[in-house]
């Protein structure tokens, strides 16, 4: 895979995981508690494997 790409695929799962993170807790402090755990718990999954797609591509010269 390409490594820009790699990146730009890890940022944007990021973005999305603190979002949904974010819209999670919202949810369980308007209602429905089973289904923001659910979203929370999903978003910190993808931020998380965000960040480690992110770690492991190189930076500087061939970064973008």
């Amino acid at each position: 895979m390409d490594i820009v790409k790699l990146r730009k695929t890890a940022r944007t799962m990021m973005a999305i995981g603190s979002t949904a993170a974010i819209l999670g807790v919202g949810i369980m402090f308007h209602g429905e508690m089973n289904f923001g755990d659910a979203v929370l718990v999903g978003g910190m999954t993808l931020f998380i494997v965000g960040t480690f797609l992110l770690a492991r591509t190189p930076t500087g010269d061939h970064g973008d």
